[in-house]
């Protein structure tokens, strides 16, 4: 990839200039990864001079999705739960977990349709969080059974609201702060565009807490008639400390 200026030859694609100064000055090692954050705004513009460029910058407010959701209650949380939910980019917390299942055939084939993992002791656990756009992408792996969600924030800022898609299957809930702890009620539920009703929505009994540098969860869904689909619960830390 070239760039041109003005009627001169041309030049290597700038940020391509500025990585191979700077290997070259032995500022970076060599190797292939992405080259984000490896040089600055400011190193560009000045590899730029001589050259016919305008720069322009925009900066855009990014919040997390749970803090723009509970408000000024995202600040009773303790630091572990506020380091959980402060996704701004990509995230990955691990540690070990334990997963039940309900046991008569509509919980199985339910939890079969959404992914939820099998019962298990003392398994591997992963989340990793992506910030996209408005939405941040929940990825839980138990052991190599993967599950995927999509949050968002709901209503009004401050309200405690957020919606979680699995799949076709979107769900509104109203997060509450309760002594340090972080609850997840389900409120609301539809398939694809259309409402669930009230003996269709599933029951969970959901909380989080801080655990030192951790944080611990325990998960509980059941649904009415059916009975527990799924309880997961266990520890992780960040999984770069």
């Amino acid at each position: 990839m070239v760039a041109a200026a003005g009627d001169g030859p041309h030049i290597p694609a700038l940020p391509g200039r500025v990585m191979v100064a700077k290997l070259r000055a032995g500022e970076v090692p060599a190797g292939a990864r992405p080259c984000l954050a490896a040089f600055t705004l400011p190193e560009l513009a000045a590899m730029s001079d001589g050259l016919e460029l305008t720069f322009a910058r925009t900066d855009t407010p990014l919040t997390p999705v749970f803090r723009t959701a509970l408000g000024t209650d995202f600040d009773d949380l303790p630091k572990g739960l506020r380091d959980l939910h402060g996704v701004l980019a990509d995230r990955r917390w691990s540690g070990i977990g334990r997963v039940e299942r309900g046991e008569g055939l509509a919980a199985r084939a339910i939890c079969f349709a959404v992914g939820f993992p099998p019962a298990a002791e003392d398994v591997p656990v992963t989340v990793t969080m992506e910030r996209r756009g408005d939405a941040e992408i929940w990825v839980r792996d138990f052991g190599g059974r993967r599950f995927r969600s999509h949050l968002r924030s709901a209503g009004a800022p401050g309200k405690g609201e957020v919606t979680e898609r699995f799949g076709p299957l979107t769900f509104r809930i109203g997060l509450k702060v309760v002594d340090g702890r972080l609850t997840y009620p389900v409120l609301a539920g539809r398939l694809g565009p259309v409402p669930l009703p009230r003996w269709l929505l599933p029951r969970s009994e959901t909380v989080e807490a801080a655990d030192g540098a951790g944080v611990k969860f325990d998960v509980d869904v059941s649904l009415p008639r059916v009975g527990r689909l799924v309880r997961y619960r266990g520890r992780l830390v960040p999984s770069e400390a």
